[in-house]
């Protein structure tokens, strides 16, 4: 789904003019796939953040021991604000809360 909305918005064609032109602008076009693009890339960084805090548990280590502090800072918030418990279950709530601390990360770093 990301590789297909990643494709250039002019690979479209559009002839206008009974052919006599060929050029659009395809900027709403651009503007619409880029909002999807964002909101995957979202799903994608969550699973990942989740996938990042079970192994942090699954190691039974502490977020500091992984990178810079400022990684560390952002693992022990993630640690501390998703859901616990290792047992496998669906994952919703967690890829929910994952995505909202993604989303207050973003804003308090003025990306929002």
């Amino acid at each position: 789904l990301i590789r297909s909305d990643a494709q250039p918005a002019t690979l479209g064609t559009a002839t206008l003019s009974h052919g006599a032109e060929h050029h659009a602008s395809f900027a709403p076009q651009a503007a619409a796939l880029t909002t999807m693009l964002l909101d995957n890339l979202t799903t994608v960084l969550a699973c990942e953040l989740v996938v990042a805090v079970r192994a942090i548990r699954l190691a039974e280590t502490g977020p500091s021991q992984f990178g810079t502090a400022r990684i560390a800072e952002f693992a022990a918030q993630a640690a501390n604000e998703l859901p616990a418990g290792l047992a496998d279950r669906p994952l919703r709530e967690d890829l929910a809360a994952a995505r909202l601390l993604l989303s207050n990360w973003g804003a308090s770093h003025g990306l929002g």
